[in-house]
């Protein structure tokens, strides 16, 4: 048998260096923009995506690669988490369709982590939930008109795994999945106010986990959970 080549320059090691994208999506208010996940750099990167032309505009520099990250609805901005040489703990950062630096959008905070961040159709409110020492918190931003980013303000806390948000159109209220209700690995979900933190609504089965899968557009209804 032939001992394996392990030179740098080996072909087998081609295979998985294709070039290739792995997943793309296209701002739910703005199918102009997208954004890519894409390896031709070598490691998978972020990539804004101008849909008409197929023009790739590379965002992410990132010494172990950025698989994950979020365009909002209005396409202006994308959004990943910055962690700190892939440990998973850092703070979301945005950065302009166009490419430039990345804006740390919760200097404030204690790093954190979390799976995701979502904003809203109108683009008014950004929220997430992030995970730390002291449980997992639902953040929510205002953002005006002008892309100027509001404090990030805690509305709700649990010390049970939770995720989410999803945000309704215009940002006024935010579904999260919890285990809180069910004390196991079974969800329940919850419509908060994202002014007050109030509890508007929940869903919750005995014998099931409930999950998100998703909001309905403005104009069926003010929310809708799938």
């Amino acid at each position: 048998m032939k001992p394996l080549d392990l030179s740098e320059n080996a072909p087998w090691k081609t295979r998985y260096t294709v070039p290739q994208a792995v997943w793309a999506t296209v701002a739910a208010g703005n199918p102009a923009r997208g954004l890519v996940c894409h390896n031709r750099t070598g490691k998978l990167q972020l990539y804004s995506w101008e849909t008409a032309s197929g023009a790739l505009t590379q965002l992410t520099d990132r010494p172990k690669g950025q698989q994950v990250g979020v365009i909002d609805a209005t396409g202006e901005f994308i959004y990943y988490l910055q962690d700190q040489a892939g440990n998973e703990q850092g703070h979301f950062v945005r950065v302009p369709f166009a490419g430039g630096e990345p804006q740390d959008i919760t200097p404030s905070l204690a790093l954190y982590s979390s799976w995701q961040i979502s904003t809203s159709a109108a683009g008014s409110h950004l929220g997430f939930v992030a995970s730390g020492r002291e449980g997992f918190k639902l953040m929510v931003l205002e953002q005006a008109a002008d892309g100027a980013l509001g404090e990030p303000r805690c509305i709700w806390t649990s010390k049970a795994l939770s995720t989410g948000p999803w945000l309704n159109h215009d940002g006024s209220v935010a579904l999260v999945m919890t285990t809180e209700r069910s004390g196991r690995n079974a969800y329940a979900l919850l419509a908060l106010d994202t002014r007050s933190g109030a509890i508007l609504n929940e869903w919750e089965e005995a014998a099931a986990s409930v999950s998100c899968g998703g909001l309905a557009p403005a104009a069926v209804g003010p929310l809708a959970a799938v």
